[in-house]
């Protein structure tokens, strides 16, 4: 993910904060002239006389230079105090705290402003009350005190819908979805800005919605949804005022970071270049420092380093001259990171250790992490061990609270699935009330016709019918209302179960990092090692990686199942060669426990049958894998046949599984089609397994429209039956099936033909450097990067036959790298391969928009090698793995 940047809307609220503090105390009746005022302030002997014409001056602050509003301010407050008036010195309190923000005095503002609320509790004055809690809440956000800005912030929402002050209302909505942001809570974030676009809208204030969707674009760009972002900007553009220079200059600028996060620099550029326009002719000095800010990180992703060192010196001197230090952290750590690419080493520890020191006193985590990461890697590059271990324990210390922030979220999405749970069984209650609800109305509509041909007397009738009548509509409206409920219900439990599909594919990339590293050593080691008993361990390590990859895969194909977004792709499928490479895949494991594995197929099987062939083999791998698990002595048959159909152009796949296995007692037969569920009785540390392979099975079944039968006999075994209606068949025959040891032999001897290749590893991780490394052997040259910059460095100083890249790293991630490539005409054309630990379908989609191929983590040592092959020594190489691009892995 982007490092993350203060929200250009907060700038925004800072200048609205500085409008504020040059204008009224409120809506009073016109003032005098400053020069009369000042006349008069001049002649008055009467203390109260004296506090009048100071309060007056005070209204007119923004006329009077700022040190001068401050004299006058605290002769008021001294006067007020004196005489003990409370409501003056409230007026007094609320107009010092504005001349103090506007002198960059935050401190002393905030006191002041703390004061005032005090105050203006005691005397009652909601409004007062107010606006103090919302100048609190801002001074805290300005000085990085994201914690307490939250307290004063939600407190003054309630009183704002209290009170009905709408402008408040929404002004607060969108304060406290930038404080989530801010603080890396971007759910919450995206929940509070979502509810100020609504609020907007339901109020028709155009300016609300525009604000509120730059704030949400923002917070969409801080997680790299930065298509997302841009259709918040759109949408913000077609209702903003094109004369509000404010507005266009935020607009634009923050089109322009997300067009440079997509890599779209030029157009980048040119936003910013309106944005500044704009921003030049309010003017706005802390806008203009953040678009010169913004332009300097677009010139660094062009790799126009001088050009961005200027802009972001421009950017820090502005923001040093307004003492805003939430700008000056991060300009340092750009300059600091940019110093360091240059290899200008005393520049980038002078920068990041200024960031550092003045991150740590604002207690600003993503300032400490980017800080002190520049500051390790510029120590190690000098050789100094003790200084860069003591920054990389500063480092780890700041990703670990920030992972905190993650943890955090993800409880909440656990917590939001057991809500889930709750509310489906509320639906549920609702459903059957509403049954009842309809029944009852039948029935009332029976009893009103039987009255009203009954006759049995006018006047009773007539008043039965009205009050039947009544009840009616009064049924009918409880279960519109109860629709309505179950609908938003509905909604909830959908989004429920999208967190869910997020968390597992977060949890599966977190998993598959450390498993790529568990399964390639110890394949790389089976080939080295010789003492058995070592050749032992290594098998049960690898043995239980695999196991614990194939859980992580069904736990992921159920999440797509249920959530719909599992699709089929019928195929031509050579069933024979199917059924056969089933058979080889577990002959190995049969072997080992003394069984057999045996293919019965009939005759007139034909050559193809259009199905989904990659489902077809998970439905009939799950079966066998169980069947064997549960097998002793005897074995397991394979049998398939075929049927005609009426229809004589289709025909039914029959297959069977049949074991001599514990059997299954007919009370338990039907559980063990349910996810996570064992027949009782079955030892789990005995048998192992979750569960979830025939769950999965069954609901494969249903989806390719066939159905499934079980007979099992306990002692005796048990047989699986699929059936599979209406599939078209082929009667033309296909090549000879190949064992997969031809192919690999092929493989090796492709790889091996090849000359000694250049080979540049990037990953974050050391250990998957290593990896890759060993994979590739010692005939060819491996230089290794942990970086985006290193990776370049390396690639510029010296060509490269092929790169290979993680997806995800700090600083910058594969995408990122494939975008700088292609930007340097010398380097457009050198072949990169992603590896990857990524489940998540966006990830996918992005890749294969750009044409980018990449494999998924774990990956083997033949997987490696094919791509290698395909990649530099051409598709003609052949091998197992050679191909189209593929996310398979």
């Amino acid at each position: 993910m982007s490092s993350h940047r203060p929200p250009l809307a907060a700038f925004v609220a800072r200048l609205l904060a500085l409008a504020l503090a040059s204008g009224g105390l409120g809506a009073q009746t016109p003032t005098p002239p400053l020069s009369e005022l000042e006349s008069r302030l001049a002649a008055a002997a009467d203390p109260r006389q004296r506090l009048g014409t100071l309060l007056a001056l005070l209204e007119q602050r923004g006329k009077l230079k700022s040190e001068q509003a401050l004299t006058h301010a605290s002769s008021a407050e001294d006067l007020a105090r004196q005489l003990g008036d409370r409501g003056a010195l409230l007026k007094v309190l609320q107009a010092k705290g504005s001349v103090l923000f506007s002198l960059n005095r935050t401190a002393e503002s905030l006191t002041a402003r703390q004061e005032a609320l005090e105050l203006a509790r005691s005397l009652g004055q909601e409004a007062e009350v107010l606006t103090a809690l919302v100048w609190i809440g801002r001074l805290h956000f300005t000085r990085g005190d994201y914690p307490e800005a939250e307290r004063p912030y939600t407190e003054a929402l309630a009183l704002a819908r209290k009170t009905k002050d709408h402008t408040r209302e929404l002004q607060m909505l969108n304060s406290l979805g930038n404080l989530a942001d801010a603080r890396g809570d971007y759910a919450g974030a995206v929940r509070f800005l979502q509810e100020a676009i609504d609020v907007a809208q339901q109020r028709q204030d155009p300016e609300g919605v525009v604000s509120a969707r730059i704030n949400l674009g923002t917070t969409l760009r801080h997680q790299d949804r930065h298509r997302e972002a841009l259709d918040q900007y759109r949408l913000a553009e077609a209702v903003a005022s094109k004369s509000d220079h404010l507005v266009v200059a935020v607009l634009w600028n923050n089109t322009g970071d997300a067009l440079s996060a997509l890599g779209e620099h030029e157009p980048a550029l040119a936003a910013q270049a309106r944005s500044m326009e704009a921003a030049k002719a309010i003017p706005s000095a802390e806008i203009v420092a953040a678009v010169h800010e913004s332009i300097g990180v677009t010139r660094r992703a062009m790799g126009q380093l001088d050009q961005a060192i200027a802009e972001f010196h421009e950017a820090l001197s502005i923001y040093r001259s307004l003492n805003f230090r939430q700008g000056i952290v991060k300009t340092l750590n750009s300059l600091g990171a940019v110093q360091l690419e240059r290899g200008e080493l005393a520049g980038a520890i002078a920068y990041a250790g200024e960031a550092l020191a003045l991150a740590e006193q604002m207690q600003r985590t993503d300032g400490v992490r980017a800080a002190a990461d520049t500051l390790m890697r510029a120590h190690r590059r000098l050789g100094r061990p003790t200084e860069a271990l003591d920054y990389a324990d500063k480092l780890a210390a700041a990703n670990e609270t920030l992972r905190g922030v993650e943890t955090r979220k993800r409880i909440a999405e656990l917590e939001a699935r057991f809500r889930t749970a709750q509310k489906e069984r509320e639906i549920e209650r609702l459903n059957a009330q509403s049954e009842v609800q309809q029944l009852q109305i039948a029935r009332q509509e029976r009893d009103r016709q039987e009255l009203v041909v009954g006759l049995i007397a006018l006047t009773f009738g007539l008043l039965l019918l009205w009050n039947r009548y009544r009840v009616k509509q009064r049924a009918e409206e409880a279960l519109r209302r109860q629709n309505e409920e179950l609908a938003v219900e509905r909604a909830r439990a959908d989004a429920a179960n999208h967190a869910k599909s997020e968390f597992l594919a977060n949890m599966s990339h977190e998993i598959r990092t450390p498993m790529n590293s568990i399964l390639g050593f110890s394949e790389l080691l089976e080939g080295r090692v010789e003492d058995d008993e070592q050749r032992e361990y290594l098998e049960a390590i690898s043995s239980s990686g695999k196991t614990l990859l194939r859980l992580i895969n069904d736990i992921l194909d159920l999440s797509k199942i249920e959530a719909g977004k599992l699709e089929l792709q019928p195929t031509p499928t050579d069933l024979s060669t199917l059924l056969m490479e089933v058979r080889q895949m577990f002959s190995l494991q049969a072997m080992k426990k003394g069984l057999s594995v045996e293919l019965a197929l009939a005759a007139d099987l034909p050559a193809e049958l259009m199905l989904d062939e990659v489902r077809l083999r998970q439905i009939v791998v799950n079966t066998v894998g169980n069947a064997l698990k549960f097998t002793e002595s005897g074995g397991v048959v394979i049998r398939a046949a075929v049927r005609d159909e009426a229809a004589a152009e289709t025909k039914t796949l029959v297959l069977e599984v049949v074991d001599t296995g514990v059997g299954i007692p007919e009370a338990e037969q039907q559980r063990v089609f349910e996810a996570f569920s064992q027949v009782a009785g079955q030892s789990a540390k005995r048998f192992g397994g979750t569960g979830l392979g025939l769950a999965i099975t069954q609901r494969l079944v249903d989806m390719m429209g066939g159905r499934i039968a079980l007979e099992s006999e306990v002692g005796r075994g048990s047989t699986f039956r699929f059936e599979f209606p209406g599939l078209r068949a082929s009667a033309e025959a296909r090549p000879a099936w190949t064992p997969d040891e031809e192919a690999e032999i092929a493989l090796e001897r492709a790889f091996a033909a090849l000359p000694a290749l250049d080979f540049v590893v990037v990953d974050d991780v050391a250990l998957n450097r290593r990896l890759v490394r060993d994979f590739l052997g010692p005939a060819h040259r491996v230089r290794e990067a942990e970086d985006l910059t290193q990776a370049l460095q390396l690639v510029r100083a010296e060509r490269a036959d092929l790169v290979i890249s993680d997806l995800r790293m700090p600083g910058g991630s594969g995408l990122d790298l494939i975008r700088a490539l292609r930007a340097d005409p010398s380097l457009a054309a050198l072949p990169v391969l992603i590896l990857t630990a990524s489940s998540q379908e966006r990830d996918a989609e992005e890749m294969e928009r750009l044409g980018v191929p990449f494999r998924r983590k774990p990956v083997s040592r033949l997987t490696l090698l094919g791509e290698v092959v395909r990649l530099v020594g051409g598709a003609e190489a052949g091998g197992p793995e050679s191909g189209k691009v593929s996310s398979q892995g």
